[in-house]
């Protein structure tokens, strides 16, 4: 992979792959998490520096409610 030169700036950029398996037990998810580990170590091999994360989703407590949208305030300014 080629330096950035101090006259051009250098991007930087996140890349993620999402896959979301469901598991009866932790049994199962291991499993997953095993083979999840083997499909990973292919991007690592490429990007050293690459980070795998296994977690498990939690359910939300409330139901989630529409966007809610910034409310904002008009100022006006009187200059009698």
């Amino acid at each position: 992979m080629p330096m950035p030169t101090k006259d051009i700036p250098a991007l930087t950029f996140r890349v993620q792959f999402t896959i979301e398996v469901v598991a009866l037990d932790y049994i199962e998810a291991a499993d997953h998490q095993k083979r999840a580990e083997v499909l990973f170590e292919t991007v690592r091999a490429e990007y050293g520096a690459a980070t795998f994360i296994f977690r498990q989703l939690r359910p939300h407590t409330r139901p989630r409610t529409t966007k809610r949208r910034r409310r904002s305030a008009l100022a006006v300014y009187d200059d009698l």
